[in-house]
This record gives C-alpha cells, structure tokens and sequence, in this order.
C-alpha cells in the first residue's frame, strides 16, 4: 500500500481548470449583478439582490475544495478596491463560508 502524495500532472490541470472555472463565473455573475441591479444598491458594498450568493452554495457541492479555492481567487478579482488585508479576510470568509454550511449541514 503505497501513499501518493505527489499530484498528478493530470491532477495538477484538473484543479487548476476548476479553480479558473469557478473564478471565472463568478467574475461573470458579479459583473450581471452590477448590471441588472447596480440602482438596488444599498452601499458600496451591499446589494439588496446579490447573485453571486448562489454561485458559492453551487461551487462548493459540485467542486468542493477546489470550488473554495476559486471563490476565494473570483473575490479577489472583483473586490479589489478594499485594503490589502481587509480584502483577504473578506475573501477568506467569503470563500470558506459555504464549505463550513456545507459541514454544519452533514
């Protein structure tokens, strides 16, 4: 029984294309959010319909770690107006809440 703790190349590309994935439609929802909804803004931050929302709950069943990975690059790219450390602990609340719902829930 051997323990393989070394990915992949195969494996290599295949969380690298899920991370990207996951970012990318993020990136894409947000910026259909700020089009159809910018006038229903409550703040700078804070949006009376936030669509993203449901792209977290979706990533995270269907890629998993992987899935929090590109929540949290998505995050990045899209909120990068806050300050640096601000901005990665949104993210990393962001991208981490929907796996610990995920946990409470099993």
């Amino acid at each position: 029984m051997s323990l393989e703790i070394i990915p992949t190349i195969s494996e290599i590309k295949t969380f690298v294309i899920q991370v990207i994935l996951v970012a990318l439609v993020w990136v894409l929802v947000y910026q259909i959010n700020l089009l159809l909804f910018s006038f229903l803004k409550y703040n700078t931050s804070d949006y009376w319909i936030f669509l993203p929302a449901g792209i977290r709950m979706f990533s995270v069943f269907i890629f998993g770690w992987f899935g929090v990975a590109g929540l949290f690059l998505g995050y990045v790219l899209t909120n990068h107006a806050e300050t640096s450390n601000q901005l990665l602990y949104l993210a990393v609340v962001s991208s981490l809440s929907p796996m610990l719902a995920k946990r409470i829930c099993k």
